[in-house]
Order: structure tokens, then C-alpha cells, then sequence
């Protein structure tokens, strides 16, 4: 049994406005759901097909919180009854997945640095001008 004729059943009204069809719809403001949502680094995507939809801003941090931008996505009255179904569940409490999702960015970020640094200097480690230049650099630290 599809989705909507599962909700139509269990809430004894039609299910009317719920989904958008509408690809050029703006996001978080109860436009309607999309068929696809994907989340990413630095924003989310909301498609109405495989190809048709639209993104929100980018952001460093993007946090990952997706029941609250799919309930924002949804008609208020459809949020109402999510909210209901799914009050204090871990899947609702998009709080504590925004902070752990907000605090891996720094770390990605760090390793991606490190990553650059050490593929650098393991090339510049073939000559031997690149160990002069570090240790004239690590001793002129000592003088400071």
C-alpha cells in the first residue's frame, strides 16, 4: 500500500498537497515534499525526480538535520501529525545529529590539510634541498 493511501487510512482524510511536483519550488518554506532529499558537506538537494529539484545554500558545516528540513518541506498541517508520531525520537532530535555532523567539518577539514601537507612534503623529501630547508627553518626557531 503506498504511502499516502497508508496515512489516508490511518487518519480517516485524503491526502491531498502533501508532495510538490513543482521543481523550482524554494526549499524549508512548507512547499510541499520532494520524492528525493540528499544531504552533502556543505548543503542539501530536494528532487522531485532523478533530476529535476533544487538546493539550498551552501554553508562550511552544513548541518545534517533531516527531519527538520523535510518537516519544513511539508504543509504545517502535515508537520503537525509528524510531530506527533515521532516526538522525542533520536530521528526527531535533529539537534544532537546537527552538532556531531557541525563538529566532524573541522576534522575533515584538518585531515584534508594534513593529507595536502604530507603528500607535499614527501615529494619535496626526493631532494635533498627540501631537508636543508627544513632544518635551517627548525634551527632558526631555536635562535628565536
Amino acid at each position: 500500500m503506498p504511502l499516502r493511501n497508508a496515512l489516508s487510512v490511518a487518519l480517516s482524510e485524503p491526502i491531498l498537497g502533501l508532495y510538490t511536483n513543482n521543481a523550482s519550488a524554494p526549499l524549508n518554506v512548507h512547499a510541499g515534499l520532494r520524492q528525493v532529499y540528499r544531504f552533502g558537506l556543505y548543503k542539501h538537494c530536494a528532487y522531485v525526480n532523478k533530476t529535476n529539484g533544487s538546493c539550498s545554500g551552501s554553508t562550511a558545516g552544513h548541518r545534517f538535520q533531516p527531519y527538520k528540513i523535510i518537516t519544513n518541506d511539508m504543509p504545517s498541517n502535515y508537520s503537525n501529525y509528524t510531530d506527533s508520531i515521532f516526538h522525542n525520537t533520536t530521528f526527531a532530535n535533529s539537534l544532537s545529529l546537527g552538532r556531531s555532523s557541525h563538529a566532524a567539518y573541522p576534522l575533515l577539514l584538518l585531515g584534508m590539510i594534513f593529507s595536502f601537507l604530507s603528500a607535499f612534503l614527501s615529494v619535496q623529501s626526493r631532494s635533498s634541498w627540501s631537508w636543508t630547508w627544513l632544518t635551517g627553518l627548525c634551527s632558526a626557531q631555536d635562535h628565536v
